[in-house]
């Protein structure tokens, strides 16, 4: 017996990838930006409101290159803006909740004091 799988189709949307490059970098506040997805692409990471956030290349690049996890650990106005849009940390991996607790980078404090926590020899 064959059994198919539905391919995901992923919600695309222009007007709003067009609205986050035209807005200033959350760590930065330079422009252009890319709209860095949270949840990414290929993880099937729709183009909604609550996923994408706008980031300069230079920003974007090291979000990619060290990991959400990391990121927020330098930037804390990233995570404060992840948690505004409705995420929240599940050991070192964001998770989109609908009904987020809106924590702000003070309550980032807990995960930094985990078993998860960076080394301070080692560098961010």
């Amino acid at each position: 017996m064959e059994v198919l799988l539905k391919k995901y189709k992923r919600k695309k949307d222009r007007k709003l990838l067009n609205e986050i490059k035209s807005q200033d970098c959350i760590i930065c506040e330079t422009s252009p930006c890319d709209p860095a997805h949270i949840k990414s692409v290929k993880s099937g990471g729709d183009d909604v409101e609550h996923n994408v956030v706008p980031l300069c290349r230079v920003h974007h690049r090291e979000q990619h290159d060290i990991g959400h996890y990391r990121f927020a650990l330098r930037y804390p106005k990233y995570n404060d803006v992840l948690n505004k849009k409705g995420w929240e940390w599940n050991g070192t991996k964001p998770i989109y909740l609908k009904k987020s607790s809106l924590k702000t980078s003070e309550g980032f404090s807990e995960i930094q004091n985990s078993d998860t926590q960076l080394s301070k020899d080692q560098e961010l």
